[in-house]
């Protein structure tokens, strides 16, 4: 079976907007969202939990009107990602009502550089401060710096094994 392909992409579209691209060999979902949460660093303290060893996360994303939920399992050095619509924005139904939208299987660490390296096309497209008038948010620093440790430190082991 041939190895897949993972794409992972930002996109700041508009004062508060934010388009996040994501897919694989078979599978590919757009989603929009907006400025009600930080999307960016809300998924970004997710990959450092798994990275860090942790078996399951989950973040929100809102959307007017609506969210959506990723719902992240990792086996070993995979991560099974589930991606859920609601209809309602700051939803409180469970996750077996929400709208599968996507289910992707990929490596941890082949989606945890995706993010880092998104994070530092944002920076140098955007700055600092362009990144926080556009998105609405600081630009998390000290976790992609974390990120980038993290993968730095999981490179260096795997070279070793």
């Amino acid at each position: 079976m041939p190895s897949s392909v993972l794409r992972f992409s930002w996109t700041l579209t508009g004062k508060g907007w934010i388009e996040t691209s994501l897919s694989d060999n078979m599978n590919h979902l757009t989603l929009t969202t907006s400025y009600l949460s930080d999307s960016v660093t809300d998924l970004l303290w997710i990959v450092l939990s798994l990275l860090k060893g942790a078996e399951e996360g989950r973040c929100v994303w809102q959307q007017e009107p609506g969210e959506y939920r990723w719902l992240f399992s990792r086996q070993d050095e995979k991560i099974e990602i589930r991606i859920l619509r609601f209809q309602e924005t700051f939803s409180r139904q469970s996750d077996e009502q929400g709208e599968c939208l996507l289910v992707l299987t990929c490596s941890l660490l082949k989606f945890a550089t995706k993010i880092h390296k998104q994070l530092h096309q944002l920076l140098l497209l955007w700055g600092e401060e362009g990144y926080q008038r556009e998105w609405g948010y600081p630009f998390p620093k000290a976790e992609w710096q974390q990120l980038k440790a993290l993968l730095s430190s999981a490179r260096s082991l795997s070279q070793q094994e």
